[in-house]
């Protein structure tokens, strides 16, 4: 459950067509298309990449095409020339996150329940767990130095007491 490692996928190259489509110039992790990502980073550097939403992704024998969701006319999709696209390459933890939906949270020495994991939000460089605390909704950095233990026997993640984490 550490930081989301991204992973230089390709740049884009120039628009294509009038409703925000992007030809991409595709580097060594060809491969790691095989399946179509729902969310890719893009940017300068991985530092600097942020998350969009994939509408589409269309791969033919010479050209890849990517549609971003938000992205929805030529003049958008110019705007994203040079871009570095990047895919996460460390999808063993992020898949592992998505197995404590459900569980609750806890902070330790408490006996009480803070509330429930409910999804895991994805869409940012950094997982974010969503607890649902009372009638509210709480993001927690998914990161491994902020909990204390996993106990599966018990469907709990228990969080360290870092002032501030949780509301009271």
């Amino acid at each position: 459950m550490d930081r989301l490692v991204l992973s230089p996928l390709g740049s884009i190259l120039k628009s294509h067509g009038l409703k925000g489509t992007v030809l991409l110039r595709l580097g060594s992790l060809k491969k790691e298309l095989n399946n179509m990502p729902k969310v890719l980073w893009l940017g300068e550097n991985e530092q600097t990449a942020r998350p969009w939403l994939v509408d589409n992704l269309q791969i033919s024998a010479k050209n890849v095409y990517l549609k971003l969701r938000e992205i929805n006319s030529r003049e958008e999709a110019d705007y994203l020339c040079g871009l570095i696209v990047f895919i996460p390459t460390d999808n063993d933890a992020a898949d592992a996150l998505f197995d404590l939906i459900g569980y609750r949270v806890r902070v330790i020495d408490s006996s009480a329940d803070f509330g429930i994991i409910e999804s895991i939000d994805k869409i940012h460089p950094q997982a974010l767990f969503v607890v649902r605390f009372k009638k509210r909704t709480i993001l927690v950095p998914a990161v491994a130095e902020l909990i204390e233990r996993i106990d599966h026997d018990h469907q709990t993640v228990i969080f360290k007491a870092i002032e501030g984490l949780f509301p009271v």
